[in-house]
């Protein structure tokens, strides 16, 4: 992702100039990723993640990968921090793994954001509780000083959420869930049509498959709201889609991060 983002004049066709916005256009294959206002300010991705090396290294975190979304829009950095061995959903002896997604945009969709994810790994799915919880907006600066201040309010503020979505997790982990209340949860997660009240066979199909996860998904036994949840999480992280990259940008930007969302808060609630 070392390209540079462009600032590029906006004419019409007519040769009119749209002076109050710019295309940002990247300088590898000259492809526009966004049109902004006037007096936007582009951040290079290189430079915005820079922001965290050096408390990234001082907290034993690492980038695990970058991948960019529709040609370069939106692009995302997975920092993966130390996993807890100490730390526990269901039963001691869990493996915990945490994440950092640090999001630049090109387009004024996210401006820079970073959000939170916790993952156990016996399941390997993602874990968050809500948008307004787990992500934050992060201010850019170019005094060093300032950045290095920044980033270790992103990492305090991490370290506070993955404490608090483990401790909700094992109230959930501790909620006895049976058949029926599983109909039900996956009815509300995919639900019939609203002027039909009629199933379609593409619900009934997820339907069929999240209530079968709850019992045979990664780490599942199919006993409590946990599990639930992480019948859905292994569904939309794992079986919903086979291409990967349409998989991520559902969950971290579309309807996959939206129906995670609802099914804690609905799981919580029952």
């Amino acid at each position: 992702m070392d390209w540079i983002a462009q600032e590029h004049e906006l004419i019409t066709s007519a040769g009119v100039s749209c002076d109050r916005h710019k295309a940002i256009v990247r300088s590898d294959n000259n492809k526009y990723v966004g049109i902004v206002g006037k007096d936007y300010g582009v951040v290079q991705n290189v430079e915005f993640f820079s922001m965290f090396d050096i408390v990234a290294r001082e907290k034993g975190a690492t980038f695990a990968n970058v991948k960019a979304f529709d040609g370069g829009t939106r692009v995302v950095a997975k920092m993966k921090l130390p996993i807890l061995k100490n730390h526990y959903v269901r039963k001691v002896g869990d493996v915990v793994g945490r994440e950092l997604l640090l999001i630049n945009s090109f387009d004024g969709s996210t401006g820079f954001v970073g959000e939170c994810r916790v993952n156990v790994l016996s399941c390997t799915n993602g874990l968050t509780t809500n948008r307004r919880e787990s992500s934050f907006v992060l201010r850019h600066t170019k005094n060093v000083k300032e950045r290095y201040a920044e980033a270790l309010k992103v990492f305090a503020r991490a370290e506070r959420y993955f404490d608090e979505v483990l401790r909700r997790s094992r109230a959930l982990a501790k909620k006895i869930f049976d058949k029926e209340k599983m109909k039900k949860f996956t009815a509300e997660m995919f639900p019939a049509d609203a002027k039909t009240n009629k199933v379609s066979t593409r619900a009934q199909n997820q339907r069929d498959i999240v209530f079968r996860l709850f019992f045979e998904g990664m780490g599942n036994l199919g006993k409590s709201a946990f599990d639930a949840y992480n019948a859905l999480t292994e569904y939309l992280d794992h079986k919903r889609f086979t291409d990967s990259d349409k998989a991520d940008k559902a969950n971290i930007f579309g309807t996959g991060r939206k129906m995670r969302d609802h099914a804690f808060a609905y799981l919580e609630r029952v």
